[in-house]
């Protein structure tokens, strides 16, 4: 959203840099002033077309350890695919007639908004991003005696994560499944 504004900064600036050079000599003019704004305007759309177009995975441009944590694969789509919206919320509203105040859900963050809008607010959530064995720790560090898992049941390569073993399937909407921990 805040890229249009920051290209109208970006033309003023290099209106204001152009216009310092235009009292040592360098004319823009009307004509070249046009066209430089239109050039910044057209980079920014085909950057923004770019961006959303190209993939993330298997070493895009802007793929590294730190970011992709943080990103669907593309921006084309949700966090999770169309056909897995229905089993996600599905899910939820299971969770949400089996679970008590000594459940707690394990949440990936591409399902953290998923959770926040279809989870009761009574219920817990850990939320965590790789370290899911941290979460559990920490689920067993604040005392709770059911630790649940939501993740799609089969492997869909998305987030580039599996179930451990120690969570065995519950129940199951579509591809979406939920887990529950077993010690």
């Amino acid at each position: 959203m805040l890229v249009y504004p920051f290209t109208f900064y970006a033309v003023n600036g290099i209106f204001r840099l152009f216009g310092l050079r235009c009292r040592r000599g360098l004319r823009l003019g009307r004509l070249g002033g046009i066209f430089l704004a239109f050039s910044v305007l057209m980079l920014t759309v085909l950057s923004s077309f770019a961006f959303m177009s190209v993939r993330f995975e298997n070493g895009g441009p802007f793929y590294s350890p730190y970011t992709i944590a943080y990103f669907p694969s593309t921006m084309l789509h949700n966090t999770v695919l169309l056909q897995d919206v229905e089993g996600t919320v599905k899910a939820f509203e299971w969770l949400n007639d089996h679970m008590d105040n000594r459940s707690v859900v394990l949440v990936h963050h591409a399902l953290l908004g998923w959770a926040l809008s279809h989870l009761d607010g009574k219920f817990h959530i850990l939320y965590y991003v790789k370290d899911i064995k941290s979460a559990l720790t920490l689920s067993s560090e604040l005392g709770f005696n059911k630790v649940y898992l939501v993740w799609w049941g089969v492997n869909t390569g998305w987030y580039s994560l599996e179930v451990p073993s120690y969570f065995t399937p519950v129940h199951n909407f579509g591809r979406i499944s939920i887990f529950k921990y077993v010690s």
